[in-house]
């Protein structure tokens, strides 16, 4: 479906057909005429019952094929077993889109599925719009095309009036609460649209069409699941690229997705994990509520921009400042200083009582003398230290209307937001009627915060470049392992070239292997052959020069270190000839159903490095997830690791770097020299191209550790885990 089509014959359809009308106007095939009719649709509507010959006043046909004129789009309200022959129906008539409300299909289990299915099989082959099933329908606000049957518009037409912000949502029932939830903060929608399951018409669609149009600023959703991880990231671009905040709530936080896995990288990478790393790599503001998607929507409406962080906080309460300024903290707010002008100024208007150092708190002297706020409130505007305003007041209601008029006069005279807390009880009077001058409006210090935190959320966005090349020097190995590796044979047919005796049909590539593969891209791993007898290691030790390495191989045992399988710092054939046989015992006898390929003999890193974590896992959505923390053996325990779905680009992997809780380690603290990040965002981006080259042949890769020394100094692969799929 290309974007033309979802607006021509979509949401600006002349004509209407409601299959299975109803006259009662509380029943789901009578509601939609009924908004129809009284919210002025300018179109044709015609109501499709063989059982009656008129519905609500206009005349009514026993199937859509007896309608005399074209129809542009049906809505469907037949229990599941007819709607079907319905679409059928439509495709022979000509409809051009189809809304079912009907339910009865995927969410029920596999017959339901199997009818679901079918549906889209129609709407694919015929190139009919299918939105649904079972969904509340779509309403275009600016066309009057109300097609839902939502309780949510079952209020007078005149309190819902065209805006500029889109709204998509998976439930409908939701988006249907939703609608008098804004309507009470003043939002105002362009269009309103639930998709269903999905057999047609998805979430991705419905936010690429709001990107383009003109009429949409911003756009808000709620969001279950993605189908096509491709087609989503390509709207939430789309969405940045035309400078419109997305906001999106993502339901399914909880482990219920979590899978068992091989590797570290597998275990560290959740469902929700993955979206949380696809939202910041495609610029999606993530609320995690209702409320927070609201509030993110009328602040973005409101059209206010926070040009940087820094954050005055003025009040009349010094408590519930100093909770306002934790808050800050928790958003990535700086509730910052001020300059010496300003706080003089401050000084001479506060009463000898109060406070200047932010949070200002002005006393309850905001009782008696109402202007002092916003008195206050012009100074810190003028002061271009000062991104933005919280101020804070309440239960004066008698003051209120002075307060308004001050902050509304400094509203309009500065670019710097200016949002109000009104701390009340019962129903906020204060904040109906500041929002009603257009003065951003709480009645809670956490909400205005957190509308002041995805202010700045957004312009983080705004900042971040635009994706462009991966900026990967790749060798020319590189390019012959791509031109050679297009399958999973292929890696086995190498392997065996490697490993001449290998199972063939072992999924698991063992650390000789892994980083073997590895170095045909690109990637940097130690010097190292694998033997079979003390003769061959101590022939291998002396090409590779002492101290030396040895550790088993063997695709059964995982994590060598656990049962002995590593000895490290050989600095002598003595050394190498007790640990050889030392190594093979102990594994045989922890072990003794491991197939031993034989002993890695491998070059003694340099110590001095930061061991990190770098792997690739499949996320069956969203395909090559790139993982990247701080390694050893805690990793899964202290779980400071950061992720990006693939291709990444320089800024995506600096952007890794820098949001690890750790990442100070890696820029040098505490008299410990810098690590060389440059070497570093290099091997991010060749995993990131690997990944792609590999995706339909790995399913899981673990580099841990990756060493990294000093600026200048590079970084190696000291241990690598492949799985195939």
């Amino acid at each position: 479906m290309t974007d033309s089509r979802f607006q021509k014959d979509f949401l600006n359809p002349k004509s209407i057909a409601v299959i299975g009308a109803a006259n009662d106007p509380a029943r789901i095939g009578g509601r939609p005429i009924d908004y129809l009719k009284r919210f002025g649709y300018q179109g044709q509507v015609y109501p499709v019952n063989p059982k009656y010959k008129e519905v609500m006043g206009l005349p009514c046909y026993p199937d859509v094929r007896s309608i005399p004129g074209p129809v542009d789009m049906a809505i469907v309200a037949l229990p599941a077993a007819g709607v079907l022959d319905s679409i059928r129906d439509c495709v022979t008539k000509g409809v051009k889109s189809a809304i079912i409300f009907s339910g009865g299909f995927g969410e029920l289990g596999a017959q339901g599925e199997k009818m679901q299915q079918d549906i889209a099989e129609v709407g694919r082959e015929s190139g009919i719009t299918i939105v649904g099933p079972n969904c509340l329908g779509v309403a275009n606000l600016r066309n009057r095309v109300i097609a839902t049957f939502s309780g949510g518009f079952n209020t007078e037409p005149s309190r819902i009036v065209p805006g500029t912000l889109g709204l998509v949502s998976q439930s409908g029932a939701l988006a249907g609460i939703l609608l008098p939830m804004a309507l009470e903060m003043g939002i105002s929608f362009s269009y309103w649209l639930t998709t269903g399951n999905e057999a047609g018409v998805q979430f991705a669609d419905c936010v690429s069409y709001l990107a383009q149009d003109p009429d949409t600023t911003v756009i808000g959703g709620y969001l279950e699941s993605v189908r096509d991880g491709d087609a989503f990231l390509k709207a939430a671009r789309a969405a940045r690229a035309s400078e419109k905040p997305l906001v999106i709530v993502k339901c399914g936080r909880s482990a219920a997705g979590a899978r068992a896995a091989m590797s570290h990288t597998g275990a560290l990478t959740g469902e929700d994990e993955i979206y949380e790393a696809v939202f910041k790599q495609a610029g999606i503001i993530r609320a995690y509520d209702v409320q927070e998607l609201l509030d993110a929507l009328y602040v973005f409406g409101l059209g206010l921009r926070l040009r940087g962080k820094k954050i005055a906080i003025l009040g009349m309460s010094g408590g519930i400042g100093a909770l306002m300024a934790d808050i800050c903290a928790e958003c990535g707010l700086e509730v910052t200083s001020f300059s010496a002008k300003t706080t003089d100024e401050l000084r001479r208007r506060l009463p000898p009582f109060g406070s200047a150092l932010n949070p200002i708190d002005v006393t309850a002297q905001f009782w008696t003398d109402p202007t002092i706020i916003t008195d206050c409130l012009q100074i810190l505007l003028r002061d271009n230290l000062i991104d933005g305003v919280l101020v804070l007041t309440g239960l004066a209601i008698g003051s209120l209307d002075i307060f308004s008029d001050g902050v509304s006069t400094a509203v309009q005279s500065t670019n710097k937001p200016v949002i109000v807390t009104w701390m009340s009880t019962g129903h906020n009077e204060a904040v109906t009627r500041l929002r009603a001058k257009g003065i951003a409006a709480f009645d809670d210090p956490r909400r205005s915060v957190g509308a002041m935190g995805v202010l700045a959320a957004r312009e983080d966005i705004i900042n971040t470049p635009e994706a462009g090349e991966l900026s990967v020097a790749f060798t020319s190995s590189h390019h012959k392992a791509a031109s050679i590796i297009g399958s999973q044979n292929d890696v086995l047919r190498i392997c065996r070239e490697w490993v001449p005796d290998r199972p063939s049909e072992c999924k698991v590539l063992t650390e000789y292997e892994a980083k073997r593969l590895l170095s045909m891209f690109g990637l940097p791993i130690p010097r190292g052959e694998i033997v079979r007898s003390v003769e061959e290691a101590v022939r291998a030790a002396d090409r590779i020069g002492y101290p030396v390495v040895l550790k088993v191989q063997s695709p059964q045992i995982l994590h060598k270190t656990d049962i002995g399988g590593v000895k490290l710092n050989l600095s002598s054939r003595e050394e190498l000839e007790m640990a050889f046989d030392g190594v093979v015992d102990t594994c045989r006898k922890s072990r003794p159903e491991a197939h031993i390929y034989g002993l890695l003999v491998e070059e003694m890193l340099p110590k001095g490095g930061t061991e990190t974590i770098v792997g690739i896992s499949q996320d069956p959505v969203f395909g090559p997830v790139i993982v990247f923390g701080f390694g050893g053996v805690f990793v899964e325990i202290m779980r400071d690791v950061s992720r990006r779905v693939a291709p990444l680009t320089r800024w995506d992997a600096e952007k890794m770097i820098r949001e690890l809780r750790a990442s100070a380690i890696l820029n040098g603290v505490r008299g410990m020299p810098r690590r060389d990040v440059d070497a570093l965002i290099q091997i991010l981006l060749q995993i990131s191209e690997m990944a792609l080259h590999l995706r339909d042949v790995v399913a899981e890769l673990d580099i841990n550790p990756l060493v990294v020394w000093s600026e200048g100094q590079g970084a190696k692969v000291a241990d690598a885990l492949v799985v195939l799929k």
